[in-house]
This record gives C-alpha cells, structure tokens and sequence, in this order.
C-alpha cells in the first residue's frame, strides 16, 4: 500500500527539506509519504516507512484503521523514539 497527501490546509506546500535537491522544488500536494507499506499477517496493520517533509527522512511506520473513517500512524526512530498522527 502506497499513500499520498491529498489535502494541504496552507496550499502550495513545497517538499524544501529533502535531501535530493532536485525534489526540494516539487509539490507536496501528490507526494508519496507512505511507502511500500505491507500487510501484517494475523493482524489489520501494515508495516512499511513514512516520509516526514518536515525534516526530509524516511522512518520505520505502522498504520492501522482507528475508525471508519481514520487511520492511525506511528513512526519511529532507533526503536524507541516513536511518534504518530491520526
């Protein structure tokens, strides 16, 4: 499973911090933020990295449905550094 922002509260972001220089002109609205994410057996997540544009890395993440209508997303770093949004 691949996502994408679909929706900017402030339009006309830019994806400035990334390492690449020549992607630090693209446009976030379309750009891939989860990546390669794959199903974990037995349970109904999916495991695979996140994109954070706020500081141009990629990190370990889980996603899985909180409601109908949300997911949740939680990333980490070394293992134990860990952060999500909904």
């Amino acid at each position: 499973m691949w996502g994408a922002v679909s929706w900017e509260k402030t339009p006309g972001g830019r994806d400035t911090h990334d390492p690449d220089v020549s992607k630090q002109s693209r446009p976030t609205l379309g750009m891939p933020i989860l990546i390669d994410m794959k199903k974990k057996a037995g349970v109904d997540q999916w495991e695979g990295q996140v994109y954070n544009a706020k500081d141009g890395q990629f990190y370990s993440s889980t996603i899985k449905p909180i409601s109908a209508d949300q997911m949740g997303d939680q990333g980490c770093v070394l293992g134990f550094l860990c952060g999500g949004e909904t």
